[in-house]
């Protein structure tokens, strides 16, 4: 795109080609990533249970977004023991996005 291209309702009738050729490959690119597995992060390491529960997206409910660990009474026992650790010590841990 040779200048830069801004979407609004004057425009949104006639966008250029790149446009709809990008926005195929970014929904290519998160179709890729439907249903992958996802861990609970604890003491900052994704954690795998065996248990797992499916998230289904709300307007298809055929679409697993994705598959998270079920938690349990052991790991809930490790996360708490590890956050009072981490709050006693007054360390603080920024979020890891």
């Amino acid at each position: 795109m040779a200048e830069k291209f801004k979407l609004t309702y004057a425009t949104m009738f006639n966008p250029p080609e790149e446009m709809h050729t990008r926005f195929d490959e970014a929904l290519a690119s998160l179709k890729a990533g439907l249903g992958k597995e996802y861990g609970m992060i604890i003491n900052g390491q994704d954690r795998f249970a065996s248990e797992k529960f499916e998230d289904r997206s709300p307007v298809n409910t055929d679409t697993v977004l994705g598959a998270q660990s079920s938690s349990g009474v052991e790991r809930d026992e490790v996360a708490a023991a590890r956050g009072a650790a981490a709050q006693s010590s007054g360390s603080y841990r920024p979020a890891d996005f």
